[in-house]
């Protein structure tokens, strides 16, 4: 089973409790949240509020995955065999993503 074409996006959104920074995907065949990613502000029990930035990168991270997978694979069969230890990480990247 592949994966949801990109590309993907980082969106406020609303998990019905509170607002969360959410990875999503608008395309011809899937219109939807990729990821939830955790709280835009977190509350404290002494009622202060911080950003929580961590959530926001690593939300950006995820919906950079379509792109960073493409361009694995392109700099992979670009270099196909010049660089035998790039080569290894690259496709070992690729695995990853692909869950293979």
């Amino acid at each position: 089973m592949g994966y949801t074409k990109g590309p993907w996006q980082v969106v406020k959104g609303n998990n019905g409790a509170c607002d969360t920074w959410q990875v999503e995907a608008k395309t011809p065949t899937f219109h939807g949240t990729i990821a939830d990613c955790g709280f835009i502000t977190a509350i404290y029990a002494d009622g202060t509020k911080k950003p929580k930035e961590q959530h926001l990168a690593n939300a950006r991270l995820i919906a950079a995955a379509p792109e960073l997978l493409e361009a694995l694979e392109a700099m992979l069969n670009g270099y196909g065999g010049e660089l035998p230890r790039l080569d290894a990480i690259a496709q070992a990247a690729i695995n990853k993503a692909k869950g293979e």
